[in-house]
């Protein structure tokens, strides 16, 4: 299977630091290692049992972006990966540019705005993908909230050439999954008037999976989340919600529909 469009790693970037290490570490039970990157500054990274799934780097408050989650998503060439996206509609916010040992990322934007960041990673940084659930506390599906859901299914299957199906969910709408070969990668949904009558622009919306979405949205609440959408049913496939953490950042909990 193509590893094109496969999600790899997780970055928060975050106002404070700190804070952010405190809340997700009591919440989840990450653990966190400091790693000195020379010119690029100081890197905390997560580590989830004994996996390393991703990071915190510190964001410039000046730049007047909130903090948020930005995932790394597999490519052959990163620079090819630029060009398309920049055909298709979307903008480079960092240019391509390599991590020593690690790899070579660019951050880009959708033709609606929504930040994520190609990657190809060197072979010794490459980690086996599993074909079962992932692990509690790790990242497990990925959303765009978008107000074109067909204009975005359309871009992201011209970079990562996902296959596109929709499903019907109601007064919800159509909901696109988007895969590569059998592997459900990610979907596509209409931002909810509620959302942008709030503020919101179009996003990724991250889940982590947990094993209890009640229980872990009333802890985090507890320590200083801001909950969006109180957990509720998808039915025949699990349960979720949306949160913001003390800084800002955007995600959601999920736990599938027991058998």
């Amino acid at each position: 299977m193509s590893q094109s469009g496969r999600f790899v790693w997780f970055d928060m970037m975050s106002t404070d630091v700190p804070a952010s290490v405190k809340f997700y570490s009591q919440l989840l039970g990450w653990k966190t290692k400091e790693v000195d990157m020379g010119a690029m500054g100081k890197y905390t990274l997560i580590i989830n049992g004994e996996r390393d799934i991703g990071g915190f780097m510190h964001l410039d408050q000046k730049h007047g972006a909130p903090s948020h989650w930005v995932a790394y998503m597999a490519v052959e060439n990163v620079d090819a990966a630029c060009e398309t996206i920049l055909g298709a509609g979307g903008k480079t916010l960092m240019p391509a540019m390599d991590i020593p040992d690690v790899g070579r990322f660019a951050v880009v934007a959708d033709k609606e705005g929504a930040v994520f960041s190609p990657f190809k990673g060197n072979p010794a940084s490459a980690k086996a993908e599993s074909d079962g659930p992932p692990p509690f506390g790790d990242f497990c599906w990925h959303e765009v909230m978008s107000e074109d859901p067909a204009g975005s299914a359309a871009f992201y299957t011209k970079v990562f050439g996902y296959s596109v199906k929709e499903n019907d969910m109601g007064p919800m709408g159509i909901y696109r999954v988007l895969s590569r070969g059998e592997h459900m990668t990610c979907g596509i949904m209409q931002m909810p008037e509620m959302a942008k009558k709030g503020g919101a622009r179009p996003h990724w919306l991250h889940y982590l999976h947990v094993a209890d979405v009640d229980s872990s949205t009333r802890n985090a609440r507890e320590i200083g989340a801001k909950v969006y959408s109180e957990p509720m049913d998808i039915p025949s496939i699990g349960r979720f919600s949306v949160l913001a953490d003390p800084t800002g950042a955007v995600f959601a909990f999920f736990m599938g529909e027991k058998k």
